[in-house]
């Protein structure tokens, strides 16, 4: 997972990825607006270019699809990013999405948001026969999330 530090969309540093279960693979021939790449792009061109109720935390795109992770700073977060031109023109308005609220130090919390375009249908799970397999590895990123929260100031 590739998290920004603070107010720099440049600047990453790497969490270990979550060890248990079965990781899905990305596939060599996804359309292009689906590779890892064009996905961290354009998730990064949103946050740029639209009035986002969150500011960007990381991009996980260890599997598919990449997650970003928003600390919330209001609502319709989700309703924001799908009505953004660098999200809408690949995607539309499927989502893959999940989140949770974490304690911080002084005794409050915070309310985090993991979105991705949901690849329905271009992605092969490694586990066939775990229909839950997906579902799960989409909350083990987010709780790797919530594992190395850190409060903003």
């Amino acid at each position: 997972m590739y998290c920004l530090q603070r107010g720099s969309l440049p600047q990453v540093y790497r969490i270990p990825s979550p060890g248990s279960r079965v990781p899905i693979p990305w596939p060599d021939d996804l359309p292009e607006d689906f590779t890892a790449a064009a996905m961290r792009e354009r998730l990064q061109r949103a946050v740029q270019e639209c009035d986002l109720p969150g500011d960007l935390i990381a991009i996980d795109c260890d599997e598919p699809p990449c997650m970003a992770a928003f600390r919330m700073r209001g609502e319709g977060l989700r309703s924001s990013l799908l009505a953004c031109p660098a999200w809408s023109e690949a995607w539309g308005g499927t989502t893959n999405q999940t989140g949770d609220s974490v304690p911080c130090g002084d005794g409050t919390k915070e309310t985090f948001l993991m979105i991705g375009a949901s690849m329905s249908g271009l992605v092969v799970d490694p586990v066939p026969d775990d229909k839950w397999n997906g579902i799960r590895r989409i909350r083990e990123r987010r709780n790797v999330v919530a594992d190395n929260w850190s409060c903003a100031d």
